[in-house]
């Protein structure tokens, strides 16, 4: 066999082949890395809106004030409060305690006689609440208000 009659390549069939897995290799993991970046993002878009109906913003109902127990003002002997009554969503995972936390202001002597208070007013029995149902909550406020 003459050299004109051999062919030349300038890799071996064992190179080309190994170059060959190695690229379907790396593009099997582009695609890993892209499902596992898609399947992230869909899950932060499912969760991001319940995270933050959680967290709440500590409003009164959808009036957006700041949160009653916060208040300066609140439960002071100088300043004259009204008691008044707000309407509210139950969000997956609120408690009454948690409702408690968040709404109870200084009026009342304990967080367990706001909760016993809430209670009463919408007529629960048990402490279940279900998600997406409305309750009346009491919360106190030294701006007068005229319906």
């Amino acid at each position: 066999m003459r050299n004109r009659d051999r062919k030349i390549y300038s890799y071996s069939d064992r190179a080309i082949r190994h170059r060959t897995v190695i690229r379907a290799r790396r593009r099997s993991m582009r695609i890993r890395r892209f499902l596992s970046l898609f399947v992230l993002a869909c899950v932060l878009a499912v969760l991001m809106p319940a995270i933050s109906s959680y967290a709440g913003s500590g409003s009164v109902g959808e009036s957006g004030a700041e949160s009653l127990w916060d208040r300066p003002d609140a439960g002071t002997p100088d300043v004259k409060t009204y008691k008044y009554y707000d309407s509210i969503c139950i969000r997956y995972g609120d408690t009454l305690t948690s409702i408690a936390n968040k709404y109870c202001s200084k009026e009342f002597r304990s967080r367990a006689e706001y909760i016993d208070e809430v209670k009463s007013i919408n007529h629960m029995t048990d402490d279940k609440l279900i998600t997406g149902d409305y309750i009346v909550i009491p919360y106190y406020s030294s701006e007068e208000r005229y319906l």
